[in-house]
């Protein structure tokens, strides 16, 4: 009987060794994937308002109060096609601008775009306002 008692012990404390390294083996997954949530965010959220500070260096029109950036969109394979941003400003549908951008990589800078009908900004080569002061930059979820 002793024997039996013995292997039921070692077999119940395997058991109980296991379960307990599986659960903080998906409590660290959890929390490396929330991890990469928040920083896809953030990185997500810096773009936004690089685009933001971008079209109000460069774009002429009314003052701008609100920036609303879409998703980045890549062509063919990849972005191999090339890739664009949709940006609506002031909460007009008029003022809905597909930038052009000229990489890929972080940083890329929009080259031209096109801009939806009766949109009340051009293009300017020179800088208007080189900071965000005053100006709401939000995500664009639907379009």
């Amino acid at each position: 009987m002793k024997k039996n008692q013995k292997r039921i012990l070692i077999i119940l404390g395997i058991i109980v060794g296991v379960s307990g390294l599986t659960t903080v083996s998906v409590q660290t997954t959890n929390r490396v994937i929330e991890n990469r949530k928040v920083k896809k965010m953030e990185e997500a959220k810096k773009e936004r308002q690089r685009i933001a500070l971008w079209c109000v260096q460069n774009l002429k029109g009314p003052k701008i109060k609100e920036i609303k950036v879409g998703k980045l969109t890549k062509y063919i394979f990849d972005g191999t096609g090339g890739a664009s941003i949709d940006v609506e400003i002031n909460n007009k549908k008029q003022n809905t601008i597909v930038l052009d951008l000229d990489g890929l990589e972080k940083n890329s800078n929009p080259t031209g775009g096109g801009f939806a009908p009766k949109c009340e900004y051009t293009f300017t080569q020179k800088s208007n306002n080189n900071t965000l002061d005053g100006v709401k930059v939000k995500e664009w979820k639907g379009h």
